[in-house]
């Protein structure tokens, strides 16, 4: 439920961004509804998070495929050049949507929550 409710947080907190998924609004008389929480629903003992879904690569997947270091032997070239296209990618989000990062937080700490 921790992992779930983080999640929520996250992307409550990247409303309005591009690709990030948008959580429906909950209807006030929504039993199953968390209350405070938009789009969490608990059915039973389980909680579920409804979401809408986006088509297209996660960051997850975009940082995974491109990982250098998951071969036996990357060249320095390898890994320059996806520490660059991360950098570059990071330096984007962060000039459009620089109030993303939760106040008192590092950049570090919000990119390794997403």
């Amino acid at each position: 439920m921790t992992r779930l409710r983080h999640e929520h947080d996250i992307l409550t907190l990247l409303a309005g961004i591009p690709g990030v998924p948008r959580i429906p609004t909950t209807p006030a008389a929504t039993p199953d509804a968390v209350p405070g929480r938009q789009g969490l629903f608990t059915v039973w003992e389980h909680e579920f998070l409804a979401q809408e879904y986006v088509e297209g690569e996660s960051l997850s997947q975009w940082l995974t495929g491109r990982y250098p270091l998951i071969h036996p032997a990357p060249t320095p070239d390898a890994v320059a050049a996806y520490t660059r296209e991360a950098l570059t990618l990071w330096s984007r989000w962060r000039t459009r949507w620089p109030r993303s990062t939760p106040a008192g937080s590092s950049s570090a700490t919000s990119i390794r929550a997403i």
